[in-house]
């Protein structure tokens, strides 16, 4: 009788610690989704600075790695990095 009772008595927190891992679990996976889904706009302008992400460079020879991350030019200057 003792053992049935001491499980009855940690049945509710035990339920309800379940459940608050169950809710925690479900918000990491909805986190984790919205965040692997974001890709930032190609090009940003503003006044005198155009930033390009991932463009492809066009070359005179065959380059294989074509794609930098970014490039930064400066419209007052006349200069790209």
């Amino acid at each position: 009788m003792f053992f049935w009772d001491f499980i009855l008595l940690l049945l509710p927190p035990l339920l309800l610690l379940l459940l608050l891992l169950l809710i925690i679990i479900i918000i990491i996976i909805i986190i984790n989704r919205a965040i692997g889904t974001h890709t930032p706009s190609p090009v940003c302008e503003k006044e005198d600075v155009t930033i390009f992400w991932n463009p492809g460079v066009h070359a005179d020879r065959d380059v294989t790695a074509n794609k930098p991350h970014l490039i930064i030019k400066n419209k007052k200057r006349k200069h790209a990095q």
